[in-house]
Parts: C-alpha cells; sequence; structure tokens
C-alpha cells in the first residue's frame, strides 16, 4: 500500500538511496500524474504531530462544497478563493462558474476565462471545453484584458507556483536538519507543528496548505535525507510546468 502525495507530481527516473530503499520507496505511477510514496515513510507521524495537511485540504473541499450545495455562495467563494490559490484545479474551475452567475461575486468573465485558464492547465478535459466556452463570449477589449489576468494567475497559483510553495516549505525545514545524509529521522521535523485546524472561521496555515496541496500528509519524522528527496521531486515536476515553458 502506498499514499499518494498530489495528483500532478511525476517522479520520472528518480529513486531513493539504497540505505532509505525499504524505509522510504517513491514511484511514479504513470500518465495520471501521481506521486507515491511508501506507507512507512509519513503514517506513522501523522498520530504524534496531531495534524495531517492532506486531510485538512480535503476537509476545506469538502466545506466549500456542503456551503456551494446549501447556496451560502459568498462563505463558498471564501473558501474555494483560498483552495484555488494553492492550486486545487477544481476550486479554480468552481471559481470561474461562480464568477460567470455571480454566484458568490460580481459578475466578470474576465476573471472567469482567467481562473478556467488555470485550471485547464492539467488537461482535464470538462475544464478545457468550459474554458473555450468562456472565451467566446468575451469581446475583443475584454479578451486582451482577460490574456494579461490569465497569464498573471497561471504565474501565481498554477502548478509551478503550489509545487514551489510546498518545496519551500519542504527545504525550510530541511536546512534544520543535522545529518543530510545520515537515514537518522531529523529531530526538528519531529517538532514540525503545522497549522491545520479548518472550522468555517478558521482556515489552515500556510504550511499545511501548501503541503496538503499536493497531497502531502506531513513531515514528521522523516530522515533529512528524504526530506531532499521530496524537494528534488517537486523540483523536477516545476522543470515541466514553468510557466511560458513548452
Amino acid at each position: 500500500m502506498r499514499i499518494t502525495l498530489g495528483f500532478f507530481l511525476i517522479i520520472s527516473g528518480l529513486t531513493m538511496a539504497p540505505a532509505y530503499a525499504q524505509k522510504c520507496t517513491v514511484d511514479h505511477t504513470g500518465k495520471d500524474f501521481t506521486f507515491t510514496i511508501s506507507d512507512s515513510c509519513l503514517s506513522s507521524n501523522i498520530s504524534r504531530s496531531g495534524a495531517d495537511a492532506k486531510l485538512a485540504f480535503a476537509q476545506m473541499q469538502t466545506l466549500a462544497g456542503d456551503l456551494y450545495q446549501q447556496q451560502a455562495y459568498e462563505k463558498a467563494y471564501t473558501l474555494y478563493r483560498v483552495l484555488a490559490e494553492y492550486g486545487d484545479k477544481f476550486s479554480q474551475h468552481r471559481l470561474a462558474v461562480m464568477y460567470q452567475n455571480a454566484r458568490g461575486a460580481q459578475q466578470d468573465l474576465v476573471q472567469a476565462y482567467a481562473w478556467s485558464h488555470v485550471a485547464a492547465e492539467a488537461s482535464q478535459q470538462d475544464f478545457i471545453h468550459y474554458h473555450r466556452l468562456i472565451s467566446r463570449r468575451l469581446n475583443d477589449r475584454q479578451m486582451t484584458e482577460a490574456d494579461h489576468l490569465a497569464r498573471q494567475y497561471l504565474a501565481d497559483y498554477g502548478i509551478y507556483s503550489n509545487l514551489n510553495k510546498a518545496k519551500k516549505v519542504v527545504r525550510k525545514h530541511r536546512s534544520a536538519c543535522p545529518g543530510l545524509h545520515s537515514d537518522a529521522v531529523c529531530d526538528h521535523a519531529q517538532t514540525v507543528d503545522l497549522n491545520c485546524k479548518v472550522a468555517k472561521n478558521t482556515k489552515p496555515g500556510h504550511e499545511c496548505l501548501a503541503l496538503g496541496a499536493v497531497g502531502l500528509s506531513g513531515i514528521n519524522g522523516l530522515p533529512a535525507a528524504d526530506l531532499q528527496t521530496l524537494e528534488l521531486a517537486m523540483s523536477e515536476m516545476m522543470d515541466r510546468f514553468q510557466p511560458g515553458g513548452s
């Protein structure tokens, strides 16, 4: 059994050092952009840390969806905006729909176009189709403005940007670990306290959201070398999704 660490992370040709082969095996599962890691890396740390970033992110998604179904659109918009800014593709799509239909926000087809452009980045056909439909509703002036905003949002909230947010969290805590090449558990990582509380009036902290957005439950208990492996894996994927790249 493996833990999935984010729908858009692909690891190509990346393997752990022999000392960690049984402890922390990283695999690429194929074209669905899935990054998997053996249970022994992370699952044993959740009960100790008391925080699960992946679960907190999922709870925010559920809460936003519930509020939307209840037609509490302004409250749903607030949550979807946070999720969208941390790279959640469905939330980016939902924001576009809300802007199109004036649900929780003033109708704005330029915003709808920009958010639908970022949502379509991961090549999901429904999102691409919606983006094309929105583009047909804009006049030339609106399209010029929308293209500029879409490029800005892609740079700020696209896959590259959100991988970089998670990578910075991992790097921050990995840099505080002594013995980078030792298989000993990093004492610093054991004490990382993620703010992952989810409530109607409370959102998780930045580090929790950044890790949860890429499917990481946490980093507690990982050897420093395994933190480095995660950082390198994120860097590889970032190379594929640089804004303006092919």
